[in-house]
C-alpha cells in the first residue's frame, strides 16, 4: 500500500495525529442524543429500510477480481433477492436477476464459477452471458414468444475503483455512480483498489440490526474496552476523527505510533487506519499491507448477512502466510469476534425492553450522522 492519501484525508489524519499527541479526544459539538431502540427493532421500519436504501442505492457487490475473466459468475444474495453477476466476452461486468425467464428456477447456484453460457438446470433454457436467451428447447412450443425480448432481468451495474456497484431495483431506472459518490469519488481513485485482488472472503448469517455494525465502524470510543485482546495493542482509544462527504463518511483512528513525539519520519498509515464508509452499508478499511472490505445486508429486522474480503496488493498475493495471519487476526478475532459479536450483545439487550432510548455521546458523531442520513434518505422516498 503506497502511503498516498488524498488531502481531504491528509487533514483529517493531522487532527488526529495532534490529538495523540495532547492525549486529548476530540469531543464533537454535537451530542449527547438519544435514539429510540424502535430503530432496530421495528419490522415495518426494517421493511422500509430494505426496500429504499437495499433497492434503490448503489450497493457494492464484489470486488472486481472476483470476476476474473470471460464466463465468470458470482451469486449474492441482496436482502432476498437473488443477484447473479458475470463476465461477458468483451470483459464487461453484468447484474441480472438470477431467475429463468420460463419458470423462474435459479440459473447459477453456486457462489462463484465460470461458463460460457447460463444454462437453466429445469429445462434447458440457455443465455448469454449478457442475458440475452440464446436457445429454447422445443422453441415450436411456445408459439408467440418473442426471443429477443424474453432474456434475463438486468440490474444497473457499474465496475469502477476497482469495485463492482449494483443498483438492485427490479423496475428498472439507472445507476448514477459519480451522483452517488460525489467528491470522494477523487479519495477512492488515490486507493488504487484495481491493483488489488481478494486474498480470501468471509460471511455469515448473524443476529442482530444491520445499522448497528454501521455504526460500529464510525466510533473510536470502544478500541479500548471492545479490542482489549486484539486491537488494543496496535492503536489509541477514543482518539478518532470523523467527517461527512455527502450521505458518506470518511474516519480515521489513532494507531499507538501516533503519540511518539517525533512521529515525522514514519509512513501516515503506521499512525492511523483510514476507513471509508460508502453509504448505506460497506465500509473499506485501509491498512499498510491490505484494506478490509466490509458490506452487511439485512435479512429481518435482527438478522444480517455479514460479508468481508480481505483486499490485498496483486503483486503481494503471494505473501500467504502473511495475509493468512492478518485475515485470522482481523476477521475471526476482532470483526466477528469482537464488532459483530457485540452488535449480538446490543440486539439482544434491546429486546429485554430495559431501555427505550440508546444514549450517543460527543464521540459518537459518525453514528449519529449516519442515523441522520438514514432517516433524511427515507423521507425523500416518501
Amino acid at each position: 500500500m503506497q502511503d498516498t492519501v488524498h488531502p481531504s484525508v491528509l487533514a483529517l489524519a493531522r487532527r488526529v495525529i495532534d490529538a495523540a499527541r495532547t492525549g486529548r479526544p476530540a469531543l464533537a459539538d454535537r451530542g449527547p442524543r438519544r435514539l429510540s431502540v424502535d430503530r432496530y427493532r421495528d419490522p415495518a421500519r426494517y421493511a422500509r429500510e430494505r426496500d429504499v436504501l437495499f433497492r434503490r442505492y448503489p450497493l457494492v457487490l464484489a470486488h472486481a477480481s472476483e470476476l476474473p475473466g470471460r464466463g465468470a459468475c458470482l451469486t449474492r444474495d441482496v436482502c432476498g433477492l437473488p443477484v447473479l453477476l458475470t463476465r461477458d466476452g468483451d470483459g464487461t461486468a453484468h447484474a441480472f436477476l438470477n431467475s429463468c425467464r420460463h419458470r423462474g428456477t435459479r440459473l447459477v447456484a453456486e457462489e462463484g464459477c465460470h461458463r460460457s453460457a447460463l444454462v437453466c438446470p429445469y429445462h434447458g433454457w440457455t443465455y448469454a452471458l449478457d442475458g440475452r436467451l440464446r436457445h429454447v428447447p422445443q422453441l415450436e412450443a411456445f408459439p408467440g414468444l418473442c426471443v429477443e425480448e424474453t432474456g434475463l432481468v438486468a440490474l444497473p451495474t457499474v465496475e469502477r475503483h476497482g469495485l463492482i456497484w449494483v443498483r438492485p431495483s427490479v423496475g428498472g431506472g439507472s445507476l448514477d455512480l459519480d451522483a452517488h459518490l460525489g467528491p470522494l469519488a477523487a479519495e477512492l481513485d488515490v486507493l488504487e483498489l484495481s491493483d488489488y485482488v481478494v486474498f480470501t472472503r468471509a460471511g455469515a448469517l448473524r443476529k442482530a440490526n444491520w445499522k448497528l455494525l454501521a455504526e460500529n465502524f464510525l466510533e473510536g470510543y470502544h478500541v479500548r474496552q471492545l479490542h482489549q485482546k486484539t486491537l488494543w495493542r496496535f492503536f489509541l482509544d477514543a482518539i478518532f476523527a470523523v467527517e461527512r462527504e455527502g450521505i458518506h463518511q470518511r474516519a480515521v483512528v489513532g494507531r499507538r505510533p501516533a503519540a511518539e513525539a517525533e512521529p515525522a519520519d514514519r509512513p501516515l498509515l503506521e499512525q492511523v487506519t483510514l476507513t471509508y464508509f460508502l453509504f448505506p452499508n460497506t465500509h473499506l478499511v485501509v491498512s499498510t499491507d491490505y484494506i478490509n472490505l466490509i458490506a452487511f445486508f439485512p435479512v429481518a429486522v435482527d438478522q444480517l448477512v455479514w460479508q468481508h474480503a480481505l483486499l490485498v496488493p496483486a503483486a503481494r498475493a503471494g505473501e500467504r502466510e502473511l495475509y493468512e495471519r492478518a485475515f485470522t487476526m482481523m476477521e475471526e478475532r476482532t470483526f466477528s469476534g469482537e464488532d459483530v459479536t457485540m452488535a449480538e450483545e446490543a440486539q439482544a439487550g434491546m429486546a429485554t425492553g430495559a431501555n427505550e432510548t440508546l444514549l450517543f455521546g460527543r464521540l459518537e458523531a459518525g453514528p449519529l450522522w449516519f442515523h441522520e442520513t438514514v432517516d433524511e434518505a427515507l423521507a425523500k422516498a416518501s
